[in-house]
């Protein structure tokens, strides 16, 4: 696709045979293409810039939500990790590097905004926040035709601006982030106009819903069955674990063995170890809020707003990730 589009004057909406996944990937590797010409590293050097941008993005919200110390231990941990995680990072399917960066910078723009926020800013600095607050609607835009799982991304960052930014919202604020918004969104509004119902990407969706990895129309699958793989499958290979059982050997997707035992030790083990941190992450930020509206001294009122900012943040950093499980397991 990319080679299309830079030598053959070809300029898709969405990946070939889809409705539902923007091309930036193929956009970004065709610009590439012109500079170093085409190639297999080329292709694969588009992936490795969003990894980075995505990097240098992530160590910039973790540094504003904790230390950079942190940040450094969170880059040394995220250079971990499967085959299955290391080679998306490779292989260009159009998706999940966009939304690592693009997630990770809607809520960098979100948590900023609100941490800088004061009733008495000078025009020049009210001007900057509204430029940052067009770009967060157009990143919100564009990521959407780029991948709709980054949705829960969207969401939190979204409600951070509405619970401590509200009163901007009484300012030309919301017009930047609308117009902006439709501006990075307008590739799928312009695709939606013009195609038929049948190549809609609400129709495209419903298909990809029943059919399987290979495009296969599949029967309905049992809730039970979609929390099993989400528990013993999405969970382990998204954070990390290694290695991975086929899908043959879990239960309720195969013939119970002693390699069904095995898996569904190791893999249970560690998803009930990534659930028990997730909710105490969540139990101890919520209990450090709820500390702060009762507790604190009235006295040290700019210091608790920015206190309970970080740990709001940091909540809604969670909830990005426990949305995204839900959809997989409600939706795949």
């Amino acid at each position: 696709m990319a080679f299309h589009i830079a030598y053959r004057g070809e300029y898709p909406i969405f990946f070939y045979g889809q409705g539902y996944m923007g091309s930036f990937e193929a956009y970004l590797a065709a610009i590439l293409f012109h500079l170093f010409g085409p190639s297999l590293f080329v292709l694969r050097l588009g992936l490795i810039i969003i990894i980075a941008l995505f990097l240098v993005s992530i160590y910039q919200l973790t540094a504003l939500l904790f230390t950079r110390n942190l940040a450094l231990v969170t880059l040394c941990l995220l250079s971990l990790g499967s085959q299955d995680i290391l080679s998306i990072q490779l292989r260009a399917i159009g998706g999940y590097p966009e939304t690592l960066l693009f997630g990770a910078l809607e809520l960098l723009i979100a948590t900023w905004l609100a941490l800088s926020f004061s009733r008495d800013i000078s025009g020049r600095k009210r001007w900057r926040r509204l430029l940052i607050y067009g770009f967060w609607g157009f990143l919100v835009g564009f990521s959407i035709w780029t991948d709709l799982l980054v949705i829960p991304f969207v969401l939190t960052s979204g409600l951070l601006l509405v619970a401590f930014c509200w009163r901007e919202w009484r300012t030309w604020a919301p017009v930047c982030v609308i117009v902006c918004f439709l501006l990075g969104v307008l590739p799928l509004i312009i695709y939606n106009l013009t195609a038929s119902s049948y190549q809609s990407s609400f129709s495209y969706f419903l298909r990809v819903y029943h059919s399987d990895a290979a495009g296969n129309a599949v029967n309905h699958i049992p809730f039970v069955q979609k929390a099993v793989g989400a528990l013993l499958v999405s969970i382990p290979s998204a954070t990390g674990a290694n290695p991975i059982c086929p899908d043959r050997h879990l239960p309720l997707f195969g013939l119970f063995s002693r390699a069904s035992l095995d898996c569904t030790l190791f893999q249970g083990s560690w998803t009930a170890g990534y659930l028990l941190l997730f909710i105490a992450a969540a139990f101890l930020n919520i209990r450090a809020i709820w500390r702060l509206r009762h507790e604190a001294p009235e006295n040290a009122a700019a210091g608790k707003r920015q206190t309970t900012i970080r740990y709001f943040a940091r909540l809604m950093l969670l909830g990005s990730a426990c949305w995204t499980i839900l959809l997989f397991t409600i939706l795949l």
